[in-house]
C-alpha cells in the first residue's frame, strides 16, 4: 500500500494547489473592483493570470493520481461517486477554459486599452463593465462550488442519488455565490457615494 499512499499525497497536494490558486483568484477578483486606479486593477488582473496557471498543475494531478486509486482499489469508472468527481472535474475544466479563461483576457485586454489610451485613473465603464458581467461571475464562482461537490462526493462516497444530490447543491451554492458577488460592488459603489465629502 505504500505506493497508494504516495499517490494519494500527489492527490492531496493538488487538490490544495487547486484550493489556494482559487482563494487567490477569488481574493482578487473581490479587490479588483474597489481599486482606485486602472493600474492597481491591472496588478490583480496579472495576479489573478499567473494564479491560474496552477490549475493546469493541479488538474494533471488530481486526474493521474485519481486514475491510479481508482484501478488499484477497483471501485471502476462508473461507481456513482466517481462518476460525479469525473463529470464535475470535467466541467471545472471546461469552465476554467473556454469561460473564465476568456474572460480573463478580455478584462487584461480592456485595461491595458484604457491605460494606453488615457493613461492611469479610474476604472473605465467598459472595465466595469467586464467585471460586473453575470456569466463571468457565474462562470469564476461554479468551478469553487463544484469543487466542494468533489471533495465531497469523494469523501463521503454516496451511492446515485447521493453523489446527484450533491452535485446539484454544489451547483446551486455556486449559483447563489455568483447572485452574491455581482451585487457587492453595487453595495459598496452606493455606500461610498452616500458618504459626506
Amino acid at each position: 500500500m505504500q505506493g497508494y499512499h504516495v499517490v494519494l499525497f500527489v492527490h492531496l497536494v493538488s487538490l490544495l494547489i487547486a484550493a489556494g490558486a482559487a482563494a487567490t483568484l477569488h481574493a482578487a477578483d473581490l479587490q479588483i473592483r474597489r481599486v482606485p486606479s486602472l493600474s492597481a486593477a491591472l496588478r490583480l488582473a496579472l495576479l489573478m493570470k499567473h494564479a491560474a496557471m496552477a490549475f493546469p498543475v493541479a488538474i494533471v494531478g488530481l486526474v493521474g493520481s485519481g486514475i491510479y486509486m481508482t484501478n488499484h482499489l477497483a471501485w471502476g469508472f462508473s461507481t456513482p461517486w466517481v462518476l460525479a468527481g469525473e463529470v464535475g472535474l470535467g466541467v471545472i475544466v471546461a469552465l476554467g477554459d473556454a469561460v473564465n479563461g476568456r474572460f480573463g483576457r478580455q478584462l487584461g485586454m480592456a485595461i491595458g486599452g484604457a491605460l494606453a489610451r488615457g493613461g492611469d485613473g479610474p476604472l473605465t465603464d467598459e472595465v466595469r463593465a467586464h467585471l460586473a458581467n453575470p456569466v463571468a461571475k457565474l462562470a469564476s464562482m461554479m468551478p469553487t462550488a463544484l469543487m466542494f461537490g468533489v471533495v465531497y462526493v469523494m469523501t463521503v462516497k454516496p451511492g446515485a442519488t447521493g453523489s446527484a444530490v450533491a452535485m446539484l447543491v454544489a451547483v446551486a451554492a455556486g449559483a447563489a455565490a455568483s447572485q452574491v458577488v455581482r451585487r457587492e460592488p453595487a453595495a459598496a459603489a452606493e455606500a461610498a457615494a452616500a458618504e459626506p465629502a
